[in-house]
């Protein structure tokens, strides 16, 4: 008998640390944030002890709520919300419709250890959504054979009208960030240097995938 405790103490230690080592630290989030989506944001931190989530706002779509899909654990349980938040609401005020199912532990892990083998919680919110890169090589004038030569890298921009913004958002304690990245494959094809962008579009698919 006593044996039989100690395996099962043994396997509940294995499982509680095996669980919260994988998870990542959050910095650079804010505890006090607030739009749209306000309430739902509140429910996840509140309820669970960390959330992965992620919706699009924006585009050509009919749909008349805003669909945010979480991965949440809480007590070792991982779980499958999808919250859901009518449109025409402008206030951080809209109380979400929630539903709730199981999700395979294994496979919500193997999301967030992909998603730390890609640098994504550390990713810069400040190179997400540059419309614009300037030169690296200033203007030079030159004179060859007696015509005076301008070399110069030129100014990118690039600008999608009424495309779509994706968003992730991490809750960890009373951390919480999120990512905005408007239109970001077509951003990163114009711009395939932001490595920021190239995360994000990673982090997309991979959790698009984890959550079929």
């Amino acid at each position: 008998m006593k044996n039989l405790l100690k395996i099962i103490f043994l396997f509940l230690l294995f499982k509680s640390t095996n669980t919260n080592a994988q998870l990542p630290k959050i910095t650079g989030g804010n505890s006090n944030y607030q739009d749209s989506y306000f309430k739902a944001y509140q429910y996840l931190k509140c309820n669970y002890d960390f959330t992965i989530a992620y919706y699009v706002t924006g585009g050509w779509s009919a749909a008349d709520v805003i669909n945010i899909q979480a991965l949440v654990l809480k007590d070792k349980s991982w779980k499958k919300i999808l919250l859901q938040i009518p449109k025409k609401n402008k206030e951080p005020s809209a109380e979400p419709k929630v539903k709730i199912a199981s999700f395979n532990g294994k496979k919500a892990l193997q999301l967030v250890d992909d998603l730390t083998a890609i640098g994504f919680w550390s990713i810069d919110n400040d190179s997400l959504n540059i419309k614009e890169i300037k030169p690296k090589i200033p203007s030079e004038n030159f004179i060859n054979k007696d015509t005076v030569v301008i070399v110069a890298d030129r100014t990118r921009r690039f600008s999608v009208v009424d495309g779509s913004s994706y968003h992730f958002v991490i809750i960890k304690n009373n951390e919480l960030k999120i990512y905005r990245c408007d239109n970001p494959e077509s951003y990163l094809g114009f711009f395939p240097e932001i490595n920021a962008t190239a995360v994000f579009v990673k982090a997309k698919t991979l959790f698009e995938k984890t959550m079929k």
